[in-house]
């Protein structure tokens, strides 16, 4: 590469990058106070032992928007209803990928208390619909009906070119280890959050919350992939499939970025598969960000007339708009980092994943110096090492599951001691995970265990389905 080259390419980068500093960082610039968003994905089973009725997931969504007063969003491409939102919370009712799976996102709040209240009103009504016409949603990160499924995308733009995305690992075997599941989108689930970061933590934030993925496992795994010998199989999912192509893609930050620039460096390395031009969406092999725009041009596919057509198009750099990763901690243009690790819980606990994130964004300071003595990182291991061998069902031998008991009982500790400050009464959704973490156990470790004993698989879909102390309301 000659001299002139390399100052045209570093001149572009310095572009990307400031188009990225001014999507991602500039955002937590300004913040004052942290908010919350929540998300949770719930597969639906049907009890019949057959594949979802796509039918009963129309009506419901009809039913909810009524009976909620939730306004209509957006449709898919034949017409069925698939958003709806609430203009006073910002709290929208959708699917997410196929019909096989409901997705609630709740609006910012500032009291975890409000997200319970409105969660109990949506699922209640909810399931006793759903109960009505033989199906349940479950709290859980893997439908455990899957098998029975129809596989197939929502039919919007969007959604068809995802899972021909997915689809297309088959071409770049000769390049990276993929699993069988190319239609996981449509059967895992999570339980997302949102948190404001404030000026100057967001590195720190990264480092300490990649340090602490080991544990969440331990806490948190929902998504048992039996041939796998895996409690936690999202992690797999993901990176073992076209998403996971760029490996800077998806899962834990190994290494964590130093500093914003370094930052800046890691996700010109990530890569960009997808975009949209003319109502077009198009995907394609991905790309890392600093080649991507040196490219002349990028031949992709996109959805027309029931099939699909190949055609070239110029790179731009308004097709920033359309890059995305999907680490465990995500940066977002909301001045956010999202945290996208953990399985879909039980219904019952579902609040203890947005409670367990609140109570420790703010003790950064105090984890990081638990973290930096604790026995599990006296192996040489690193955090994405650890947790890919807590995922499984059987631990090493050198795990000292007392020792990790301890840790997590002091980071819980930690937490609760956090929300206790904010005078929410929020710490009380940290229950069940003192029991967990007591245990060395895990929704998705029950799950199993249950199973092994001879329990039901469809025992544990009520089990799992079940919300707390809280009776049905009519649909």
């Amino acid at each position: 590469m000659t001299k002139g080259i390399r100052k045209m390419n570093q001149k572009l980068n310095d572009i990307i990058k400031e188009r990225l500093y001014d999507r991602y960082i500039a955002p937590t610039e300004h913040k004052k106070a942290i908010y919350s968003g929540v998300e949770i994905e719930l597969p639906i089973v049907n009890l019949c032992r057959q594949a979802v009725d796509f039918a009963v997931a129309h009506k419901l969504a009809r039913r909810f928007g009524k009976h909620f007063n939730f306004i209509v969003e957006s449709h898919d491409d034949d017409g069925n209803l698939l958003a709806l939102a609430d203009t006073a919370t910002n709290d929208i009712f959708t699917f997410d990928c196929s019909y096989n799976t409901l997705e609630i996102s709740f609006g910012m709040v500032d009291d975890l208390r409000e997200v319970a209240r409105r969660s109990g009103a949506y699922l209640e009504f909810i399931q006793n619909f759903l109960q009505k016409h033989d199906h349940l949603a479950v709290g859980m990160g893997i439908n455990p009906h899957r098998a029975f499924n129809t596989h197939l995308p929502i039919q919007t733009g969007r959604y068809r070119m995802l899972f021909h995305h997915l689809l297309t690992y088959k071409g770049f075997v000769a390049q990276k280890l993929f699993h069988p599941y190319p239609a996981y989108g449509m059967f895992s689930a999570a339980s997302q959050v949102q948190l404001d970061i404030l000026p100057g933590k967001l590195i720190q934030s990264l480092r300490v919350f990649n340090a602490l993925e080991p544990f969440k496992s331990v806490l948190l795994a929902n998504s048992p992939l039996k041939p796998e010998g895996l409690l936690l199989a999202r992690d797999r999912l993901w990176a073992d499939g076209m998403q996971g192509f760029n490996p800077r893609n998806v899962g834990a930050h190994d290494p964590v970025p130093g500093s914003l620039d370094e930052l800046l460096e890691y996700l010109l390395d990530a890569s960009m598969y997808c975009n949209e031009r003319d109502g077009k969406y198009y995907n394609f092999a991905p790309v890392p960000l600093r080649e991507y725009f040196t490219k002349p041009s990028i031949s992709a596919e996109y959805y027309a007339d029931g099939s699909y057509h190949r055609e070239k198009f110029v790179p731009a750099l308004d097709d920033l708009t359309y890059f995305r990763t999907f680490k465990f901690e995500d940066p977002t243009f909301r001045g956010t980092l999202e945290f996208r690790s953990v399985c879909a819980q039980p219904l019952r606990d579902t609040m203890v994943v947005p409670a367990f994130h609140l109570g420790l964004i703010n003790q950064l300071d105090e984890l990081e110096e638990l973290l930096g003595q604790d026995a599990l990182y006296s192996h040489g291991l690193t955090a994405v090492e650890l947790r890919n061998l807590l995922n499984r069902e059987s631990w090493p031998a050198f795990i000292d599951r007392s020792a990790l008991s301890q840790t997590l009982i002091r980071i819980l500790s930690i937490a609760e001691t956090s929300l206790k400050r904010r005078r929410k009464n929020e710490e009380q959704f940290l229950r069940p995970l003192f029991d967990r973490a007591e245990h060395l156990t895990s929704p998705a470790r029950e799950y199993t265990r249950r199973l092994a004993a001879g329990e039901r698989t469809e025992a544990l879909i009520f089990d799992y389905a079940t919300l707390a102390e809280r009776s049905m309301v009519k649909a």
